[in-house]
């Protein structure tokens, strides 16, 4: 089982977004081994962000979003 916490910071206004240049959140990741007979590597993720208006804000993916979006990346001046 894992429990934490985060917090990203940035420097968004009030103005852009609301509540300010910050967010926080916690998780909590529970093995489904715990609860089956069998070995299991699938988890349980829960996880709560009260707030979700910051321009700093981790963007809730499976995936990174670079790898998926850098063939699309056209140079400059083309």
């Amino acid at each position: 089982m894992a429990v934490g916490v985060w917090a990203a910071i940035s420097n968004v206004s009030k103005d852009d977004y609301g509540e300010g240049g910050f967010s926080k959140g916690f998780y909590i990741s529970i093995p489904f081994d715990l609860m089956t007979i069998g070995p299991n590597r699938n988890r349980a993720v829960v996880s709560w962000t009260p707030l979700t208006r910051d321009g700093g804000q981790m963007l809730s993916r499976k995936y990174q979003l670079y790898p998926m979006t850098a063939e699309r990346e056209v140079p400059v001046g083309q």
